[in-house]
């Protein structure tokens, strides 16, 4: 290729290519993608950094209460991811009424997330009677068995928190407010590690739990941030513009059509 047809190619490029101050702000934009993305990136490590300070508060009590906390954690989170990944898909619908500006089907797209996470969450209880079998099946030494059994009970109550909690935050992420995720998730995260403090040590007049003390307080921080999201979701505003509170009606139809969707996303899944 000659120089002029270099030249005349590499002007065509330049002149098409946008502004770098547009690249950086407006719709679209390089910003709009950090204002988005960043809060949900904070926030997903709240429940990292809450674990992490809970082992370290179990690795005074011994050394078979942060083995029971973390074997027992992996376990939990086998079954509980499909169901969390589940009622998080609320917000792709939330997103497409969103920006399809059918604000009234937003309301009623979350409403069908709540139920599907209160079925989910006490249908989870049915299997506490299985934790013991399962733990012995394990084979652990009896000491850390009797631990992770007494552990996963605990955190079988976290799992209707933990799915109300996702649903609810779909409202949020599913429109851009994403900061309102850091702030249920920041604020269930910190009133969990208080909790951990005084629960497994007991401090503040409260007994030593131990390792019950821990999954108590994920379940109680999981319940602080469902109070905290589902208050700012309840505002007025939203109330108004999207039916968060008149779309609370159960819609099987557009149930039907959540699950169908994600259905189809995991069968074609590799």
């Amino acid at each position: 290729m000659q120089s002029r047809d270099v030249e005349s190619l590499t002007h065509q490029v330049e002149s098409n290519r946008p502004p770098l101050s547009d690249s950086w702000a407006g719709a679209g934009s390089s910003w709009e993608l950090w204002r988005v993305a960043a809060p949900l990136v904070v926030s997903s490590s709240f429940f990292t950094i809450q674990m992490t300070i809970d082992r370290l508060m179990l690795s005074h009590q011994s050394s078979a209460a942060i083995a029971a906390a973390m074997t027992g954690a992996v376990w939990y989170w086998t079954p509980m991811a499909l169901l969390q990944y589940t009622a998080m898909y609320t917000a792709t619908f939330v997103a497409q009424y969103y920006g399809a500006g059918r604000y009234d089907r937003v309301g009623p797209a979350v409403w069908q997330g709540i139920y599907f996470s209160i079925l989910a969450g006490l249908g989870f209880l049915l299997l506490i009677p299985a934790i013991g079998p399962f733990v012995q099946w394990i084979g652990h030494a009896p000491d850390v068995q009797e631990l992770e059994k007494q552990y996963l009970e605990c955190l079988s109550f976290a799992t209707l928190p933990f799915l109300l909690i996702a649903t609810i935050n779909s409202f949020f992420s599913g429109r851009g407010e994403t900061w309102r995720v850091m702030l249920t998730d920041g604020a269930g995260a910190v009133m969990a590690v208080v909790l951990c403090y005084a629960w497994i040590n007991g401090k503040w007049g409260f007994p030593a739990l131990g390792i019950r003390g821990a999954g108590w307080a994920v379940v109680a921080g999981n319940w602080v941030a469902v109070a905290v999201g589902f208050t700012m979701m309840l505002q007025r505003r939203f109330r108004e513009q999207f039916h968060v509170l008149r779309g609370w009606r159960p819609d099987f139809g557009l149930l039907r059509r959540m699950m169908r969707y994600l259905s189809l996303i995991h069968i074609s899944e590799p």
